[in-house]
């Protein structure tokens, strides 16, 4: 199984840093003896610590002076809390997020998340042939722990131009996804349209 990433964000909201959360934990704060240094006078020494069990992520605030935030909710100091996928963790002005891969599949391709759920393409882009079908692989995965129904929408380029069951939006053909699992996902883009 592949472990997810540490994806940190700058006070900017750019990317800063993906480090690899293997299992055990990484120490974050502004301190030199930690796994991620955040030079910010708001982020203490040692702010906050983050665990990664082989299926879950926990994070416990060490008792920083200006608290750790996940989503909405200020974490209490020396409290672990599982961290789900689709929340952000604020250190001082940074923000931190998890990038979990579908089990069994690789990174190498372009990866997009909306909430709870995230699409994962094998290829980052796709070359057009005029007169030729063009296919586009991929899965879609349920981070959560809730029942989804989700459907595949494609952007820049016209909808009659790709063809594919994911991309129905009527309910008795969504993609249902229970908690953990992923659903493969196949687009074309027909001949007629390649040119």
């Amino acid at each position: 199984m592949s472990h997810p990433r540490l994806l940190l964000l700058n006070p900017a909201g750019d990317q800063q840093d993906a480090i690899d959360l293997a299992e055990g934990a990484i120490l974050v704060g502004r301190g030199d003896e930690n796994h991620v240094t955040l030079r910010e006078r708001t982020v203490s020494r040692r702010h906050v610590r983050i665990e990664w069990n082989g299926r879950q992520a926990t994070v416990t605030d060490l008792g920083s002076d200006n608290g750790t935030w996940l989503g909405p909710v200020k974490l209490p100091p020396d409290a672990p809390q599982p961290w789900p996928a689709e929340e952000s963790l604020r250190v001082g002005p940074y923000s931190l997020r998890l990038d979990v891969a579908a089990p069994g599949r690789a990174r190498d391709g372009k990866i997009t998340a909306v909430g709870r759920v995230q699409m994962i393409l094998d290829e980052a882009s796709l070359t057009l042939t005029p007169g030729r079908p063009a296919v586009l692989r991929g899965a879609v995965a349920n981070l959560g722990n809730i029942v989804d129904h989700v459907w595949v929408e494609v952007d820049g380029v016209p909808k009659s131009w790709v063809a594919g069951p994911a991309l129905s939006q009527l309910e008795n053909e969504m993609l249902q996804l229970n908690p953990g699992a992923q659903a493969p996902v196949v687009l074309t883009v027909p001949p007629s349209f390649s040119r």
